[in-house]
């Protein structure tokens, strides 16, 4: 009887969230916002803050489970995106902004956060050890650009050129950066709260080099047996059946290995694209079920923000999304004139960077899910969500502004 309810429960919540889900984005949707800026207010009035409709518990057991599963899906998209054919003549300026932007969103979050964190927190809350922790891990999250808002705005407004070329490679470029600057924020955090002193510094980053190496190669080469599977595969219920399998078995070798999910799935991603002309199919199959996985996600997500202490968070918030934004516009600009990017690169790529969302939310979730980080996770989470639905309002106007201003939007 207790595993019929259980079963019950089980089918219940996942149920409600999708349908409650849906109906939020459908909403936020007749105000020109995106859809996940529905999920995550529908998540907010589900959790714990509201209804209560979702548990404390059963928050973090779903998150244990959707959480690899959506990052998997972004990471594998992402990758997806990149076909090399489209980098020609713009690789020298890419790779120049990108250190430049993602160096500043770094900088400027780290140094704001430490800086305010002790003066909008309550008192007594974090002392500088916690506040610089906070401002490294931040900043590190920061570095993220949302994949899924870009490439709605750029669908929205059938944009093509160079600008938007590089806007999509610098979004998954960001998204690399971000998950291996959170990976050793992670251990820089580890070594200030004494969690692994008997490891040196140097050796710390050594480990996260291999680790970083290691699944790249991890993704490079499960790309050849879904490419070799998927040419016996007889029609496309069958290619998605393995793309989700290797998807999983990606993301659980990357644990078991002691590697990164989000790296491997993205370097699995851009390999099928550009290995076989047919590898774009297999990029396209996986968004046959991505909406319902991404409903769930970021509505669990959304559980999360605790409101109880959103207004301790939202200070901290606002100066994520200050410092962020900053960081990316200035970046943007001197990475692109140092490089000698195209004008419309110079003029415009800077307010294309500002939509965070996706991968963004699956590392504050990863937060609950890192010891390392358990005596901050709380404002972390929080002041990440906030950050999120505070930008989710502001950043896919701009993003589509700057779009339409270079001329290379084509829709109406």
């Amino acid at each position: 009887m207790l595993a019929e309810l259980s079963t019950f429960n089980t089918a219940l919540y996942v149920g409600g969230i999708a349908v409650v889900g849906v109906i939020g984005s459908l909403i936020v949707r007749k105000l020109r916002l995106p859809g996940i800026t529905g999920y995550l207010l529908i998540g907010v009035l589900l959790g714990p803050s509201v209804t209560g409709f979702l548990h404390h518990d059963t928050v973090a057991k779903y998150a244990g489970v959707v959480t690899p599963l959506g990052l998997a899906f972004i990471a594998y998209s992402i990758g997806g995106s990149l076909p090399l054919s489209s980098l020609k003549g713009l690789l020298r300026s890419i790779i120049t902004i990108i250190l430049c932007e993602g160096t500043l969103a770094w900088i400027f979050v780290l140094v704001l956060v430490t800086v305010t964190a002790p003066l909008v927190l309550p008192d007594g809350t974090v002392d500088f050890e916690s506040s610089l922790a906070m401002g490294l891990i931040l900043g590190a999250i920061s570095l993220a650009t949302a994949p899924g808002v870009t490439m709605a705005v750029i669908a929205d407004s059938g944009a093509k050129g160079p600008l938007t070329t590089t806007l999509i490679t610098v979004v998954a470029l960001d998204d690399v950066l971000a998950v291996s600057a959170y990976a050793i924020a992670v251990g820089l955090i580890a070594i200030l709260f004494g969690a692994v002193d008997t490891m040196a510094p140097g050796a710390f980053l050594a480990s996260e080099f291999f680790s970083i190496a290691g699944s790249i190669v991890l993704g490079a080469t499960l790309a050849l047996p879904l490419l070799w599977l998927s040419h016996y595969a007889r029609d496309r219920k069958e290619k998605l059946i393995l793309i989700l399998g290797m998807l999983f078995l990606a993301a659980g070798l990357s644990e078991y290995l002691h590697l990164h999910p989000i790296i491997t799935n993205m370097v699995l991603g851009f390999t099928i694209v550009n290995v076989q002309s047919q590898g774009q199919d297999l990029i396209e199959i996986s968004g046959d079920v991505e909406g319902v996985i991404f409903v769930i996600f970021f509505t669990i997500a959304g559980a999360h923000l605790d409101l109880s202490i959103i207004t301790a968070s939202a200070p901290l918030a606002i100066v994520i999304v200050l410092g962020r934004s900053s960081g990316k516009l200035l970046g943007a600009w001197v990475g692109a004139k140092a490089s000698g990017a195209p004008e419309v690169v110079t003029t415009y790529l800077g307010l294309t960077l500002m939509p965070i969302a996706g991968v963004t939310v699956g590392l504050a979730m990863l937060v609950e899910q890192t010891p390392e980080l358990a005596p901050i996770s709380q404002f972390v989470i929080n002041s990440l969500l906030a950050a999120t639905l505070i930008n989710e309002i502001i950043a896919p106007p701009l993003s589509k502004f700057a779009l339409e201003k270079s001329g290379e939007a084509t829709a109406n």
